[in-house]
């Protein structure tokens, strides 16, 4: 009889130490997990205006640049919304802006940058541009 306890009293302390494990590895892989979608691709997002009217600056190139040597390491288009998002594994580098007719921008980005204000390129309008016919003579 007290063998049989013995016997049962070892099962469930065998039982008890497989459950212990089992806990173990499921916390384990939660806190994994955890950092894993921490890891994961930073949506990068924003919204490109002209500074001054405020309306979108459709299809300007947001190029993603390497901080280290300027290298591009990905592109998005502007949408006719002033929108553009693309993803990335870090929420560290340089983005800049471009579009013809506006200066560049280089932004540190983070992963929602919000509005961003292009300036349009400064023309002189008082600049004329004169234009010289010359007859065609025929031979």
């Amino acid at each position: 009889m007290i063998s049989n306890y013995v016997v049962s009293l070892h099962q469930n302390q065998s039982l008890r130490t497989k459950m212990t494990f089992i806990r173990t590895k499921l916390l384990l892989i939660l806190v994994l997990s955890f950092f894993m979608c921490n890891l994961a691709d930073a949506q990068i997002r924003g919204i490109v205006v002209n500074a001054k009217t405020k309306y979108p600056v459709e299809f300007a190139d947001v190029y993603l640049l390497n901080t280290n040597d300027s290298s591009i390491i990905d592109k998005a288009i502007v949408d006719s919304l002033g929108h553009f998002d693309f993803n990335h594994p870090s929420n560290l580098g340089l983005l800049k802006i471009s579009y013809k007719g506006y200066q560049h921008c280089y932004i540190d980005y983070t992963n929602d940058l919000g509005f961003i204000d292009l300036m349009p390129l400064a023309f002189n309008s008082t600049e004329e541009v004169t234009k010289k016919n010359k007859k065609m003579r025929r031979k």
